[in-house]
């Protein structure tokens, strides 16, 4: 952790793989809930990786999401890909995930109206 790092630096704290099936989903689950119990206020998750966008990563958001919410946590998604902001529209749940806003074309972004204090975030391993 970089002691210059703050919450709104652009490294995430997770990474989504290219695919997350369903047989692996449960893995990936966990690995999202360590990086929420870990943060100590906002965890930032990046879905730029992603290549198979399907409704097993939509839940997986949501899950991540109430599991954030649950901690008091704010969780920020980022880098998503066009395809997946296409399936949340479809969906109709676009208000739900907290899904940064600018970076490769329209996202979301949820705001629940509570100031938090900047917080370091971990660097990923290069």
């Amino acid at each position: 952790m970089s002691a210059g790092a703050l919450a709104g630096s652009a490294v995430p704290d997770l990474r989504l793989p290219a695919r997350v099936r369903y047989a692996d989903v449960a893995s990936v689950r966990a690995s999202g809930e360590a990086v929420l119990n870990a943060a100590p206020g906002v965890a930032r998750i990046s879905l730029g990786d992603l290549e198979d966008c399907t409704s097993v990563v939509v839940a997986l958001l949501l899950a991540w999401v109430r599991y954030a919410s649950a901690r008091g946590c704010d969780l920020v998604l980022t880098d998503v890909p066009a395809d997946l902001r296409n399936i949340i529209d479809l969906y109709g749940v676009a208000g739900l995930l907290p899904l940064e806003a600018g970076g490769q074309g329209h996202a979301w972004s949820v705001d629940d109206g509570e100031s938090r204090p900047a917080v370091q975030v971990k660097e990923s391993a290069a």
